[in-house]
């Protein structure tokens, strides 16, 4: 028995702890969805093809016909679904080491990424796996859960409010976090939701809550004026030369 005193001394979970603004932006890079949307919803598109014939691949067949299959491979709903609430609990990790930390500036950035994700990811769940947003009825639709806290029960039962209430803590987390956003705080921003990048998507989720007000706003600021051409490709936009053999 005396023999396992240290042994017995060390602490069983083996995650880092984060207790620097620096672990907790490597900790975000895992806040983003490793998985892809666009295989099953191309499928469900006109754009899909021959997708529903017979002997064809069962990712890209059963939702070409609107059918729920239990696959948990790439490019399917259910890989889609546990990969954003996996980001979601990378996103309330690195919340809950933000906490108490209002007066060390340099967490301010890191939230405010952590927010935005948070609001994209469940935005993203709510468009794929809800009733788009009605006014009308948003608020008896069924939504998503809308997770806040970090996972640490293994089988939680999570409450699925309405898609009214979603989309209100999404606008919540959206908000604060675009407020936090600094662009100086990455070493190369391209890869992390910068203040453009914020704004795109709020005019994004503005087009879907129908304010289309707010829509031009943060258009016009993930866009300035004086945006330099190139930025956006123009919708007809010819990429191959048209000729007589086409």
């Amino acid at each position: 028995m005396s023999g396992c005193k240290k042994y017995l001394e060390q602490v069983p979970d083996n995650r880092t702890e984060l207790d620097s603004p620096e672990k907790v932006a490597q900790l975000l890079t895992s806040a983003y969805p490793i998985a892809d949307y666009i295989t099953f919803c191309e499928a469900m598109s006109d754009n899909a093809g021959l997708r529903g014939a017979p002997g064809g691949n069962p990712e890209n067949e059963e939702p070409y016909l609107f059918r729920d299959f239990p696959s948990t491979g790439a490019g399917t709903p259910n890989y889609y679904w546990s990969s954003c609430y996996a980001a979601i609990a990378a996103a309330n990790q690195a919340l809950e080491a933000c906490k108490g930390q209002s007066a060390n500036n340099a967490y301010a950035a890191y939230k405010g990424e952590a927010l935005v994700a948070r609001a994209y990811l469940h935005f993203m769940l709510a468009a794929l796996f809800a009733k788009t947003y009605d006014p009308a009825t948003a608020t008896t639709d069924p939504g998503i859960p809308y997770v806040l806290e970090p996972e640490k029960t293994l089988y939680k039962q999570y409450e699925r409010k309405t898609v009214a209430y979603v989309y209100e803590m999404i606008e919540k987390d959206l908000t604060e976090g675009i407020s936090l956003l600094d662009d100086n705080a990455y070493k190369i921003p391209a890869f992390h939701f910068t203040n453009r990048a914020a704004h795109a998507f709020a005019s994004r989720f503005y087009l879907f809550k129908r304010q289309y007000d707010k829509v031009i706003e943060h258009a016009g600021k993930a866009l300035p004026a004086g945006n330099p051409a190139g930025s956006l490709r123009q919708w007809n936009t010819v990429y191959l030369p048209l000729t007589d053999n086409i």
